[in-house]
């Protein structure tokens, strides 16, 4: 048989991202959603304008 170690035992099985825990799972998806409700509220507080953003 062979030594495998602690971090390495999900390597190879087919688990999605490495998550041994679902709850691993729905903190990464929590963390992601976040970050997107964040990046949601930020932007509908800009300007429209069309003279902001980029020029040339």
């Amino acid at each position: 048989m062979a030594l495998v170690d602690e971090i390495m035992r999900t390597e190879g099985t087919g688990i999605p991202f490495g998550l041994s825990n679902n709850l691993l799972g729905w903190i990464l998806f929590g963390v992601f959603d976040l970050i997107w409700d964040l990046y949601t509220v930020y932007t509908s507080g800009l300007d429209e304008d069309d003279e902001y953003g980029l020029s040339l």
